[in-house]
């Protein structure tokens, strides 16, 4: 006959954890998720402003290509007169209202310019960039932003700007916004520093 039952002397010990060691394994959780959060929000808003990137490239094209035919780089607020001139659909780019300045606005001797992409959130038709008196009107039939675009003077916020400049630069420049100075990381002519501060 087998005997089924077993003494307290055979008894594997039950093991688990106790509710100090939970609590500090809570705690160190904690600690890393509020260091990784905003190493993470950054990576998420670094990928969104990729977006504007080809379309920044297409129209600095299509300026060097208007320059060729005119002697002189093509300037406006206005998408509109962006697309129809230079041949550029904006619609589809929701978060985004896009910019062309020439050197007299930029105040430069030298034949440039620079694109801007300028941050826009929700269903507005004018967006102001950061107090630098430019106000970019978009192209009619463009869809509604995504949701992604925050509210202004925000990190990520609208009338934040991503610049394309042309003949492109690297390195590091200052610009002085809405009270604060910008210190504009330049990567082969493009910077997205400003969205991100």
């Amino acid at each position: 006959m087998i005997n089924r039952s077993t003494s307290s002397s055979q008894l594997r010990p039950v093991h688990g954890f106790t509710l100090i060691e939970m609590m500090a394994v809570v705690v160190i959780v904690g600690i890393l998720a509020s260091v990784a959060a905003p190493r993470f929000y950054r990576a998420i808003m670094e990928a969104h402003l990729e977006e504007a990137k080809p379309y920044l490239m297409a129209i600095a094209a299509k300026e060097q290509a208007y320059y060729r035919r005119n002697g002189a780089y093509f300037d406006s607020n206005d998408e509109n007169a962006i697309s129809s001139t230079l041949g550029i659909t904006l619609t589809d780019v929701s978060n985004f209202c896009f910019v062309a300045k020439t050197s007299s606005f930029l105040e430069n001797s030298n034949p440039t310019f620079e694109v801007w992409a300028i941050l826009r959130n929700g269903t507005v038709t004018s967006v102001a960039a950061d107090s630098t008196g430019v106000t970019c009107t978009t192209v009619t039939g463009k869809l509604d932003a995504s949701g992604w675009v925050g509210t202004e003077n925000t990190v990520g916020g609208q009338g934040r700007v991503v610049v394309l400049r042309y003949p492109p630069t690297n390195g590091q420049s200052t610009t002085y916004r809405t009270g604060r100075t910008i210190f504009l990381n330049w990567v082969e002519g493009i910077s997205t520093t400003d969205p991100l501060l």
